[in-house]
């Protein structure tokens, strides 16, 4: 559910906001083809550090967009604004001296090695997203050189070609959690140049990026356990930035109790203490419990002999909560997986999801409703789609229903 910020528009999802940039991205194309190519609006994601604003934008390039009824996949310039330190770098570039057929001295301006070029967009076929990063990080200097790019789509000398997309990236004064950034003040004259959006943390949405990424599964898995730990509210070191360091820290090396030293140094390398302890004891504990979604879609039986044995210790021990908290997290697991926009998936796969899914006994009804809803919600590639097709067919009556329920 978005809400409501009072500087920077709603404040909403990382998939929310792809949406937003993606009909911007179209809108601009509409505009460009109306011969209004100095139109085009320029949006600008706010949020807190380290959540994967840059990231959700560089993704651009390897998920693709549908422009014009055609998957093209926009290529990425990323400008870390903070990084420059002369107006002259965006505005005009090197002086390039040379002399005239009459000998006289002519000075022109090589645009910066970065600018956008007709080359880049193959002659206005494939998209060019400009990012200008952590903007209001930048000299104030800097910050009024772009003020005319952000308007006119043009410095001083140098023209942006059509189908280049200027996007923005930006920290807020104060975070959500009441940290403050060493950031500018940013004034009417630049914020009315652009339109606004505010991303926020979503374990959903982090997860399935994560795994296109091939971020470690215990990391995957934790983060959907303990998002609240990992969302940067209230921390000094820990953000899904700093997680994704732990995933590339830790991968290949075991999280087994002999390891407990090595592990337990690596993360705290990253995290806060809390943080770390949680991990640990999660890595030992209720990881080993969780049944991954390869294991139940490719050995269906060994998956549900797991199960089954997981059914059966929220039954006799002492905490009855065991089975819904771990059964959420596998549910959780399950719809991340199918969400790969490359996944293809075989008989076997569609016939170990129904038997999945079956289990009444194990999965809560609320809990499969909710992977019910996701997926047919968001299913969009072959294999996707036949899944819900296999789940109406021979899903059983209540399957069927609860489907055919879900708009």
């Amino acid at each position: 559910m978005a809400s409501l910020s009072n500087e920077f528009g709603i404040t909403t999802t990382p998939s929310k906001v792809t949406q937003f940039l993606e009909h911007i991205m179209k809108r601009n194309l509409e505009l460009i083809a109306q011969g209004k190519p100095e139109e085009r609006i320029v949006p600008c994601i706010w949020g807190a550090s380290g959540i994967a604003k840059t990231s959700m934008v560089k993704q651009f390039e390897k998920r693709g967009i549908t422009l014009k009824d055609k998957l093209v996949y926009p290529k990425v310039v990323h400008i870390a604004l903070a990084q420059l330190e002369e107006a002259g770098d965006i505005t005009t570039g090197l002086p390039i001296t040379s002399v005239d057929a009459q000998g006289r001295p002519i000075t022109a301006y090589a645009p910066p090695e970065w600018w956008p070029t007709l080359e880049m967009t193959e002659n206005g076929a494939r998209p060019v997203i400009l990012l200008f990063d952590d903007f209001n990080r930048a000299d104030p200097r800097i910050l009024k050189a772009i003020m005319q790019i952000l308007q006119d789509y043009r410095s001083n000398v140098h023209v942006l070609p059509d189908n280049c997309h200027i996007m923005l990236t930006g920290n807020p004064p104060t975070g959500d959690d009441g940290s403050e950034y060493m950031v500018n003040e940013i004034d009417k004259a630049i914020l009315t140049r652009m339109v606004h959006i505010t991303m926020t943390f979503d374990k959903i949405d982090w997860s399935i990026w994560a795994q296109s990424e091939g971020v470690d599964d215990r990391v995957i898995s934790f983060v959907l356990t303990y998002p609240e730990l990992v969302s940067g509210l209230g921390s000094h070191r820990t953000n899904p930035r700093s997680i994704v360091q732990l995933a590339k820290l830790i991968q290949g090396t075991s999280t087994d109790k002999e390891n407990h030293e090595l592990i337990n140094m690596l993360a705290s390398s990253c995290l806060d203490d809390g943080v770390v302890q949680t991990f640990l004891k999660f890595t030992l504990g209720d990881l080993q419990k969780l049944v991954s979604p390869e294991e139940i879609l490719s050995d269906w039986k060994k998956a549900e002999k797991r199960l089954d044995a997981l059914k059966k210790r929220a039954t006799e021990g002492s905490d009855s909560k065991v089975r819904t908290d771990l059964i959420g997290i596998i549910t959780d697991r399950m719809y991340v997986y199918l969400m790969q926009d490359g996944l293809v998936l075989e008989e076997k796969h569609y016939a170990a999801f129904l038997s999945f899914i079956k289990r009444t006994d194990i999965i809560p009804r609320d809990l499969m409703y909710a992977l019910l809803r996701r997926l047919r919600r968001d299913c969009k590639t072959p294999s996707q789609n036949r899944l819900i097709t296999e789940l109406i067919t021979h899903g059983g009556a209540d399957v069927a229903k609860m489907i055919m329920e879900i708009v």
